[in-house]
């Protein structure tokens, strides 16, 4: 009798030493995972924050602004840029798709792209 016990509490023993380090290490990466995720959500609200920010300022702009895609196609337009380049743009140009709004370069501007 003793001798089984001796073997289960040595297979116990045994089970600890091999479970114990895969569990901290688990719960260490746990954590490191919670810490970059909480990394993660604030940057996003601060990009959130930033956008906002400059949509409102690119809306109260009384001067017309154009924002462009790298291949020239309009991204936004504030309302003064439609009234300017009448445009025919709703107020908020965001709601609409930008790919409906094709911004002609010049012959000029093709020489030096």
């Amino acid at each position: 009798m003793e001798d089984g016990m001796s073997v289960f509490w040595i297979m116990v023993a045994a089970n600890v030493l091999l479970v114990a380090p895969l569990i901290l290490l688990l719960v260490q990466a746990s954590r490191r995972a919670r810490a970059g995720w909480l990394r993660a959500e604030s940057e996003r609200v601060r990009c959130q924050e930033n956008e906002h920010r400059l949509r409102s300022i690119l809306e109260a702009e009384p001067q017309g602004i154009l924002v462009l895609s790298l291949d020239w196609r309009v991204l936004q337009i504030n309302p003064a840029g439609c009234v300017l380049f009448d445009a025919g743009f709703q107020k908020r140009s965001s709601e609409r798709h930008s790919r409906a709004y094709p911004f002609q370069r010049s012959t000029a501007d093709r020489r030096y792209a």
